[in-house]
């Protein structure tokens, strides 16, 4: 995961890969559905999806003989994201409510919060970025107050300012009168990201923060300030 967040993206790749193999061989099932999750998301994120599919499907065939509802519902979020980015709507959403429903019975905070996080994401890759934004918002709320890990909070913050981002800038392109409170909030989060991802050196998210500040001083037409972001 830190490998992940530091965007050491080859060592990460070689570091999932191994603790798949490693958690096989130990019959560890949970373990092995755990890797597989770390490896589908980077795959996500380098928007390399076929790959990350790949990944999925490999694992799926072990999701019987795990008991494990957070490994499982780790596994099923990303898979499910990843075919709605494919364009498969009905497949992916249709994994990622099962995620919801599993989230009802499983005390694992960090794979219910990837449940929603996932579903949040799902939408805004529909383009419905209003109800992804609403979303996301849920989804950061459910982490503050589930105490995960500081570093789980701060990509958990950056989902939700990057998405209201969005929303507020289609909001400018749909010629809607601008939640002048909305955009203030949300400034000031992408901004206090940035300090905490600068501070933990998180390269993506660093470099996320910066894409969506711009977008936001675009929709207050500051274009030297979108600019230079």
């Amino acid at each position: 995961m830190r490998l992940d967040w530091e965007c050491r993206t080859g060592e990460a790749l070689g570091a999932g890969e191994a603790a798949y193999e490693a958690a096989l061989e130990a019959g560890d099932v949970a373990g092995a559905l755990r890797a597989s999750h770390r490896l589908a998301l980077i795959h996500f994120n380098k928007e390399s999806l076929a790959e990350g599919l790949k990944i999925c499907i490999r694992a799926e065939t072990r999701l019987r003989y795990c008991q494990d509802q957070a490994a499982v519902i780790s596994l099923q979020s990303i898979h499910g994201g990843l075919l709605v980015a494919l364009g498969d709507l009905e497949t992916g959403f249709a994994l990622l409510t099962d995620c919801q429903k599993r989230t009802k019975s499983c005390t694992d905070p960090l794979a219910n919060w990837r449940a929603r996080t996932a579903y949040a994401v799902a939408l805004f890759d529909t383009k419905d970025f209003d109800r992804a934004a609403e979303a996301a918002a849920e989804s950061l709320d459910y982490a503050e107050t589930s105490c995960l890990a500081k570093g789980s909070v701060l990509i958990a913050r950056s989902i939700a300012g990057r998405m209201a981002a969005r929303a507020l800038g289609e909001h400018r392109l749909a010629g809607r009168e601008l939640d002048t409170i909305l955009l203030s909030r949300t400034e000031a989060q992408l901004r206090s990201i940035l300090t905490d991802a600068q501070a933990e050196n998180l390269p993506y998210e660093i470099a996320e923060c910066h894409c969506y500040l711009g977008l936001l001083a675009w929709t207050c037409s500051e274009d030297a300030a979108a600019a230079a972001h």
